[in-house]
């Protein structure tokens, strides 16, 4: 459990890099944005399922514009 807590303090720590450089929106809390990456990429086993015929790269590009409607900055 402490190692998880290291993780997202260093996450965190990343997007309020990206918040501070005006990569990401200045009202990006960045512990919630870390916990949304994490769940995004920890679901991806369940979203992924090869033989339902939607394609990786499909899959990649839903998740990236996803992640930057909510997160980029206008």
């Amino acid at each position: 459990m402490a190692r998880r807590r290291q993780i997202d303090h260093l996450v965190a720590e990343l997007v309020t890099e990206a918040v501070d450089d005006g990569d990401l929106r200045p009202d990006a809390d960045p512990a919630i944005v870390a916990r949304l990456l994490f769940g995004m990429v920890n679901s991806l086993t369940e979203w992924l399922r090869p033989r339902s015929g939607q394609p990786a790269g499909e899959l990649a590009r839903i998740l990236t514009a996803s992640r930057s409607t909510a997160c980029a900055r206008g």
